[in-house]
């Protein structure tokens, strides 16, 4: 009686111990998930900062070559229409100056 009750506290002891490694394993998996969200949240931001850099020097870029076209009033010396589409176009498709280039401006303004 007293083997079978060793056996069975040694078997008892593995399954503890077998449980312990689960909830271990389970533990690391939701750390991993965690670390895992965080790490794509924040290339989320990194990737959103970027555009908003890029969307910020496009701006800037276009701003300063509509200035030496137009001169610092060109808001108000050409169409808003015009230059909020000129803008636009600029800034979705990424060329800045090269837009403005591209159109040859507006001199008869």
């Amino acid at each position: 009686m007293t083997r079978a009750g060793k056996g069975g506290d040694g078997m008892s002891t593995q399954q503890e111990k077998l449980t312990a490694q689960i909830e271990k394993a389970k533990e690391n998996l939701r750390r991993l998930q965690t670390r895992e969200a965080e790490l794509k949240r924040r290339e989320k931001e990194q990737k959103k900062r970027a555009a908003d850099r890029w969307y910020q020097e496009i701006r800037r870029t276009l701003d300063s070559a509509m200035r030496e076209v137009y001169g610092t009033d060109y808001w108000e010396r050409i169409p808003a229409a015009d230059a909020a589409a000129l803008m636009s176009a600029a800034i979705k498709n990424g060329r800045g100056e090269e837009e403005l280039e591209d159109r040859g401006g507006h001199e008869d303004y």
